[in-house]
C-alpha cells in the first residue's frame, strides 16, 4: 500500500479547529444543555478525524509506527504533563494548600503520568491529556486489526472490541477497569469512530472534504446538516457522555450522537474551509489542548485571588451565565493562541539548534 501524499487538508484543519474550540468551551462551561450536547460528540470527532488521517502504508512495520508516535505524541505529552504540573503547583500556592497535601500530590504524579488509568488522575495536572496516550494505544490496536483481509471479519472484530470497550467503560460494571493503562477501555470503545473514519476516508473526502459545494449538492449538505444538528441537539441534551471518565449512559445513543455531531462539524467545515482562525486552531490542536485547562485553572484562581485580596470590583468566575462562560472561553482561547505561538517558535529554535552545521 502506497504512503498517503503529503499535505494538509483545509477542511480537516477547520474541523479540528471547531473541535478544539468546543473542547475549550466544554471545559469552561458546565451549564445544561450546552455542556451535555458538546460532550456527546466532541471527542468522537477527534477519533473520527484521526482515523481519516491514519494511513497504514506510511508505516512499513509496527516499529516505524511506534517510533513515529513516540516522537510526535508521547514526547509532547510529557512536556504538557510538566506544564500542567507546574501550573497546578502555582494554583496550590495561590490557594495556600497545606505542605502535607502538596507532598501527597507530588507522590501521586509518577503513577498518574505513566499509567493515567482514567481522567480522575489527569485531574491532578492536565485533564485533556488522557486523549494522547489513549489515541496512541488505539492506533497500535488498529494497526493490527487493519491487517485482517476479510472485510466482514474486520468489522466483526471492530464491533466486538467496541462492545468490549462499552462494557468496561460502564460505571455499573462489577469490575473496576480503571487499572487498565492509558484509558485502554476508552480506546476500545472509540475504535468504532476511528475505523469508520479510516475505512470511509475516500467517501468522506469525496462528499465532505472537497472545495465548497454549490447548487443541488450544497442544498443536500445543508439538509443533512440540519437533520444531524437536530438529532445531536435533542439526543445529546438527554444522553450526554464523557470519554475518559467512564460515563457513557446509553452506549448506542452515544455512538449515534458521536457520528451525527461529527457530521455537523465536517459539513460546516467544508463551507468554512478558508477560515484562517479555525485553521490555526486546527493545525495547533495538540498544543492548544495541552495549554487550555492549566491556563483556565490559573486564570480562575487568579480572579478569585484578586477578588479576595485586591479589589471587590474584580468579578469572580462562577459559571452563572452563558455570557460569563463565553467571555471566559474567548479569553482562554486567545491565551492558548499566544502560548501556542510561543511553543511553536520554541520548537523551531530547538530544531535549528539540532540541525547539523555545514
Amino acid at each position: 500500500m502506497a504512503p498517503r501524499p503529503a499535505g494538509r487538508d483545509r477542511t480537516i484543519d477547520v474541523a479540528k479547529g471547531c473541535g478544539i474550540l468546543l473542547v475549550i468551551f466544554g471545559h469552561v462551561c458546565h451549564l445544561h444543555p450546552y455542556w451535555s450536547i458538546i460532550y456527546s460528540f466532541h471527542m468522537p470527532l477527534f477519533f473520527l478525524i484521526a482515523g481519516i488521517n491514519f494511513h497504514a502504508g506510511n508505516y512499513p512495520s509496527f516499529g516505524a509506527l511506534f517510533r513515529k508516535k513516540l516522537r510526535t505524541m508521547l514526547l509532547p505529552y510529557l512536556f504538557f504533563c510538566a506544564f500542567g504540573i507546574a501550573c497546578s503547583l502555582v494554583t496550590k500556592l495561590l490557594t495556600k494548600t497545606p505542605p502535607q497535601e502538596i507532598l501527597e500530590y507530588l507522590l501521586k504524579l509518577p503513577y498518574a503520568v505513566i499509567w493515567m488509568p482514567c481522567s480522575e488522575y489527569a485531574q491532578l495536572f492536565n485533564t485533556p491529556l488522557w486523549f494522547v496516550p489513549c489515541l496512541t494505544l488505539l492506533e497500535f490496536l488498529y494497526y493490527w486489526l487493519n491487517r485482517i483481509r476479510s472485510s466482514w471479519l474486520f468489522w466483526l472484530a471492530v464491533f466486538a472490541v467496541t462492545f468490549l470497550g462499552w462494557l468496561t467503560e460502564r460505571p455499573e460494571s462489577s469490575v473496576d477497569f480503571t487499572f487498565l493503562p492509558w484509558n485502554f477501555s476508552t480506546a476500545c470503545f472509540a475504535l468504532i469512530y476511528f475505523a469508520a473514519g479510516n475505512r470511509g476516508a475516500c467517501l468522506i473526502k469525496k462528499h465532505l472534504l472537497e472545495p465548497k459545494p454549490a447548487g443541488k449538492r450544497a442544498f443536500v449538505l445543508i439538509a443533512v446538516f440540519l437533520a444531524a444538528f437536530l438529532i445531536t441537539g435533542y439526543v445529546g441534551a438527554h444522553n450526554s457522555g464523557s470519554f475518559g471518565s467512564r460515563v457513557l449512559k446509553n452506549g448506542f445513543l452515544y455512538i449515534l450522537t458521536g457520528f451525527t455531531g461529527s457530521l455537523c462539524v465536517l459539513i460546516f467545515s467544508r463551507f468554512a474551509r478558508n477560515s484562517r482562525i479555525l485553521g490555526f486552531y486546527g493545525k495547533n490542536s495538540f498544543p492548544v489542548m495541552g495549554f487550555q485547562v492549566p491556563l483556565f485553572w490559573i486564570t480562575s484562581r487568579l480572579l478569585r485571588y484578586f477578588h479576595t485580596h485586591l479589589s471587590e470590583r474584580i468579578p469572580l468566575y462562577e459559571e452563572t451565565s452563558v455570557f460569563q462562560c463565553a467571555a471566559m472561553f474567548l479569553f482562554i482561547a486567545l491565551l492558548c493562541a499566544g502560548f501556542t505561538i510561543l511553543y511553536n517558535r520554541g520548537r523551531l529554535l530547538l530544531r535549528a539548534g539540532k540541525a547539523p552545521r555545514s
